[in-house]
């Protein structure tokens, strides 16, 4: 849980202000303001004094450190002083009404009560104030470790999902490299419009998915131009059907999710014997869901049924660490390997 410091501020203030209201409650009202003040002023900052001296060097420096008898001593310590100082106190501030005020049920007056029993309010309200910080210094040293271990498991995992987007980058660049000979070699009059869309895309691979999520809109550019990649080396033998249902095309996914699936998809439907390769894609986001399906066809010579992703091709084991870091249990994500076709099938929960 993670509470703001102001929240903490506000929460002292409030503690201090009801405690410094509370003798007013006892009837002291029937004194006028300026005297009650002048009774209560200098103590209320002493337990003021006592409650953090307590909260950041004893607890620190004896309870922490399981040295609990020097603890328990230097809290008997401070009720002595502070009740011999509240009695020396009071007698020295009270005036002729409090004077003259009685024990309920007896004709003594306070000031003719037992030096004992007079030190037992003091002492017994100073305790509390110890007791209260002592459960506060101890309740917010276990909060800081939460915190703290919170802070380092979400740095660990921002580590680790950093590593696993840059194990995508050398082998999308690899692919553009590729990609770009065969254009050369193939088709050199349209270098110039290959050139250009790849640029696009290194600089989405390079910058733009370091940057944390981004917009499903700009993720569906990036499949159009990755699809474009595939279509200006062999249009004749690629069929491409892209199906977009877009309820909200601003929300924002995981970068570097689709493009490796696109690559598996093409990369693993192409056919050596010279069979026709399909693809599919679709994007549905409606409500507060995305779900992405690629479909490939699957070559003759490749038509084992499996459902074992592992088996399924480069980057979708990069792709499931990666949803497991990003989505937790708000994604799944699955495989099937029929006899004619892959389907890959991610589906994301956004905003709850």
């Amino acid at each position: 849980m993670r509470v703001s410091k102001e929240y903490i501020k506000w929460l002292h203030i409030g503690f201090w202000l009801v405690l410094f209201l509370f003798p007013f409650s006892l009837g002291l009202q029937q004194e006028s303001v300026l005297p009650v003040l002048n009774r209560i002023l200098l103590p209320y900052f002493l337990q003021i004094a006592i409650a953090y001296l307590n909260i950041y060097v004893l607890v620190p420096t004896f309870f922490k450190t399981k040295k609990y008898g020097f603890f328990l001593l230097s809290v008997l310590a401070i009720l002595l002083l502070m009740s011999q100082f509240i009695i020396g106190w009071f007698n020295f501030t009270e005036t002729d009404l409090l004077r003259a005020r009685t024990v309920p049920g007896s004709d003594l007056t306070i000031q003719e009560l037992p030096g004992v029993i007079r030190a037992f309010p003091p002492m017994l309200f100073t305790l509390l104030i110890v007791f209260i910080s002592t459960i506060y210094a101890l309740g917010k040293d276990q909060l800081e470790k939460e915190q703290t271990n919170t802070l380092l498991e979400k740095e660990k995992a921002q580590a680790e999902l950093k590593f696993l987007r840059s194990q995508i980058n050398p082998h999308f660049f690899l692919n553009a490299l590729n990609n770009l000979y065969s254009v050369l070699k193939l088709k050199p009059e349209k270098t110039d419009q290959f050139i250009r869309r790849l640029s696009e895309m290194l600089h989405y691979v390079t910058y733009e998915s370091n940057k944390g999520k981004i917009k499903l809109s700009r993720e569906i550019e990036i499949i159009d131009s990755y699809v474009f990649f595939q279509l200006i080396k062999d249009e004749e033998s690629i069929d491409v059907d892209l199906d977009l249902k877009i309820a909200d095309d601003s929300v924002e996914i995981e970068p570097m999710i689709v493009l490796p699936l696109l690559e598996n998809a093409f990369k693993h439907g192409y056919s050596v014997t010279g069979e026709n390769l399909s693809v599919k894609i679709s994007v549905v986001n409606q409500d507060q869901s995305t779900e992405i399906t690629i479909t490939n066809s699957i070559p003759s010579s490749q038509s084992r049924p499996n459902t074992n992703p592992s088996e399924s091709g480069i980057g979708l084991t990069n792709i499931e660490q990666r949803l497991k870091y990003c989505y937790g249990e708000k994604h799944s994500f699955t495989t099937q390997k029929t006899a004619t076709e892959f389907i890959a099938k991610l589906s994301l929960t956004h905003g709850i």
